[in-house]
């Protein structure tokens, strides 16, 4: 791309994206709630690891838009970055269900 016969370079900020929590799950999130929102849902349902950004994210931009959220998190390592997710995850209500044990146990909770 030029502009005057100079290269021009975009630069996209994801950490600025969104006013609640940065990066690229809002772009995504703005569709997935605005049609939970469109169909009168009064909560929404995610999952990932106990550390998920995506979870976490979803959680935050559900409880700012008046939507519970319940996040099906399953094991991961105790981080720093794992402690500071679960308590945000506390301190907005999130519903947390554990997923553990086999492949078919965790399709049967996410059920």
């Amino acid at each position: 791309m030029t502009a005057r016969g100079r290269r021009v370079v975009t630069v996209k900020h994801d950490n600025l994206t969104g006013d609640v929590y940065g990066g690229n799950k809002v772009r995504k999130l703005e569709y997935l709630l605005c049609r939970a929102r469109d169909r009168r849902a009064e909560r929404v349902a995610t999952f990932g690891t106990v550390a998920s950004n995506h979870a976490l994210a979803t959680a935050l931009y559900a409880t700012s838009l008046g939507l519970e959220c319940t996040c099906l998190l399953s094991h991961q390592s105790k981080t720093p970055l794992a402690a500071a997710v679960l308590n945000s995850h506390l301190q907005i209500g999130t519903e947390i269900i554990c997923l553990s044990g086999k492949r078919a146990e965790r399709i049967q909770t996410m059920r």
